[in-house]
């Protein structure tokens, strides 16, 4: 079982932060799940302040509006029994870190093409035993092509909508569904879309926590009439 950190005061408030999230989520987190979640966080403040991965600089904001947050679509993305997530521009790894710890029999690849973060996604994964299952890319998505199509590809204020669709097109199909996280979106954004695809949901999340509005918008390529 991955160790908590070991400041007591940071580790309980950390544990109560996500304990209380997880619930107003009505999401059932095990004790490893939380323990783990909680080592990201930690870590991921650790290089923060060398590498300047987030504007987020400290631990409990970091649980709140990256993890927290991340797992606010939890419940949408489990609907599609996944075999395998693709995260695009993952970051620091949000939401794919998050929902590779919760989704233990989920495949995930973590696309981002920044080399300081990569490095951080490659370190963190490997910490957590996570790395037999993760998969870090180090590329720019429109020019990966690996031999698999997805289940679910994912992104969190990546870019617009038709932007998400067109560069990552090449790694669905009819079957999979497109998932992205944004604050808001515009009606110019969904007029945007090219016409091979269709936004089936716009889903406002209640994000524990957190007053400003965050939506999930759930597309999928049209069936050829």
């Amino acid at each position: 079982m991955t160790k908590l950190p070991d400041k007591p005061a940071m580790q309980d408030k950390l544990l109560n932060q996500l304990t209380r999230g997880g619930q107003m989520l009505g999401l059932a987190l095990t004790d490893k799940q939380k323990a783990v979640l909680v080592r990201y966080v930690v870590e991921l403040h650790k290089w923060n302040q060398a590498y300047n991965l987030t504007a987020i600089r400290d631990t409990e904001g970091i649980m709140r509006r990256h993890v927290i947050d991340a797992l606010s679509i939890v419940r949408y993305v489990r609907k599609y029994q996944p075999k395998n997530i693709a995260d695009i521009g993952s970051g620091a790894g949000i939401p794919g870190v998050v929902l590779a710890i919760v989704l233990p029999e989920t495949s995930l690849y973590l696309v981002e093409s920044i080399g300081k973060k990569c490095r951080f996604l490659r370190y963190v994964t490997a910490l957590l035993n996570l790395d037999h299952r993760v998969t870090i890319v180090q590329k720019r998505v429109e020019q990966w092509h690996p031999q698999e199509l997805f289940s679910v590809i994912t992104c969190r204020a990546f870019a617009s909508l038709k932007d998400f669709v067109e560069l990552t097109q090449h790694l669905g199909c009819r079957q999979t569904v497109w998932l992205a996280m944004k604050s808001a979106h515009t009606a110019k954004e969904r007029i945007q879309l090219p016409n091979n695809f269709t936004l089936c949901q716009n889903i406002e999340l209640d994000v524990p926590f957190e007053d400003a509005g965050r939506h999930l918008l759930i597309l999928k390529m049209r069936t050829p009439i």
